[in-house]
């Protein structure tokens, strides 16, 4: 299935023109990795529902979790830090970005200032593929709030959310912020909101088959895509490394440790 939007109207239009538009920069490209899939369903959205800062935002998520935190995408720690909202407003609810993800106040994340405005985003022709797994078919419907937007993560599901948002303020007094974080997977030439043949934290040089291309990438590339992404300058210098292949996470962290206990305890039992 193919999804164009023209008019901030999804519809067939002509000839299948396509442009590449804001949200095709910020990151969405072939969007069908496991985590966009679940954040999409589990809040009941379409594509054509969230706007371009929230497309950023999630590849942002993705891959700080994945080379920077050394775990997969934390479903339930995003829940934590993003909060959904759409216009309560009859005469504001559009089809197209009608709802947006915002970072809670007073959580820990490294540093993010998004641009405030793509104006006339919704206005541009572009053509998304949808190859199985499907994303949330197109109805043409305005996003309708739900009870899962405003609902928390259980007590239990909170323990690991703590451990990591713990190692997150870590990493952000170290200097890491989401610029960073944004120009080393634009650097990388990945995407990580797709689905791709492995994560960012088993990524291993140019001849890795998550890059778009095998070339060699100068920085002023990835500072220039980043900054029609975000304000503000990029200061990688002294922030903490990336890990991969090359340079793996400590061997036992205090999250994987206590899973790792849970899960031996029972073998023994057994």
């Amino acid at each position: 299935m193919k999804m164009l939007l023209r008019g901030g109207v999804p519809d067939g239009g002509p000839n299948g023109d396509s442009r590449l538009p804001v949200l095709l920069r910020e990151g969405l490209r072939v969007a069908r990795g496991a985590f966009f899939h679940r954040l999409l369903f589990f809040y009941e959205l379409e594509v054509t529902h969230l706007k371009p800062n929230s497309i950023a935002q999630i590849v942002i998520f993705i891959h700080l979790c994945e080379p920077f935190l050394g775990i997969a995408p934390h479903f339930n720690m995003w829940r934590v830090l993003y909060h959904l909202r759409g216009y309560s407003s009859a005469a504001r609810r559009d089809v197209v970005g009608g709802a947006t993800f915002s970072l809670c106040q007073g959580r820990s994340y490294p540093a993010l200032e998004l641009r405030d405005s793509n104006k006339g985003w919704h206005k541009e022709w572009f053509v998304v593929l949808n190859p199985a797994p499907r994303l949330p078919a197109r109805t043409g419907r305005a996003p309708e709030p739900h009870a899962c937007w405003e609902e928390p993560p259980t007590e239990e599901e909170m323990v690991q959310v703590d451990l990591l948002l713990k190692e997150i303020t870590g990493l952000s007094a170290q200097g890491l912020t989401s610029a960073v974080v944004a120009f080393s997977f634009s650097k990388w030439l990945v995407q990580p909101i797709r689905d791709r043949v492995h994560p960012g934290i088993e990524y291993w040089g140019r001849q890795d088959p998550t890059r778009g291309q095998n070339r060699k990438v100068s920085r002023e590339e990835p500072a220039n895509r980043v900054a029609r992404m975000m304000q503000g300058p990029i200061r990688d210098r002294g922030c903490p490394k990336m890990h991969c292949l090359d340079r793996p996470t400590r061997a036992v962290s205090l999250l994987f440790s206590s899973v790792l206990f849970c899960f031996l305890f029972r073998v023994v039992l057994l």
